[in-house]
């Protein structure tokens, strides 16, 4: 049985036990339209005068056969998987913190005593400062600068604030 669409005439071999005796729906692979497809009933002939050649239709879906027209068969390439180790050395770096923050004072207690200057925080700004920073000296403990902000005021003179 001949299928064709009414919206843009594509034709197709449909076989009519695929179609039903209720109809059904079928759809244009070609331009997606979309219609009701009733069996249509076949005239009976009046004489079997001459035999015709049967229709060519533009378009006839066959089963593939083996081989015919298919690519070779290749192996997919291996996915790499740098993103996930890169993610779980990431996950393993900061969990190792995590866990160092936690216990950093059992730790401490454990290492040798000149370990434990290295881990002082006062030391580690030391080792880390730039020159300029520990160019500068700490005031003595008796040099300090007092401001009572409750008796000063500030005010707006020659635009700048006194």
């Amino acid at each position: 049985m001949h299928v064709t669409c009414s919206n843009c005439g594509a034709r197709y071999a449909v076989d009519a036990t695929a179609i039903g005796p209720t109809g059904r729906t079928v759809q244009c692979v070609r331009c997606g339209h979309r219609w009701l497809q009733k069996i249509e009933p076949v005239p009976a002939a009046a004489s079997p005068a001459v035999p015709r050649a049967p229709a060519v239709p533009d378009f006839v879906i066959r089963p593939p056969q083996s081989g015919a027209g298919l690519p070779a068969l290749t192996t997919p390439p291996r996915k790499s998987r740098w993103g996930t180790w890169l993610a779980v050395v990431v996950g393993l770096v900061v969990l190792l913190g995590i866990a160092g923050y936690a216990y950093r004072g059992e730790i401490k207690a454990r290492l040798p005593a000149e370990w434990r200057t290295l881990l002082n925080v006062d030391a580690l700004r030391g080792m880390f400062s730039t020159s300029a920073k520990a160019a500068r000296t700490v005031p003595a403990e008796g040099a300090r600068l007092g401001l009572d902000i409750g008796a000063s005021r500030i005010e707006f003179a020659d635009g700048r604030y006194v």
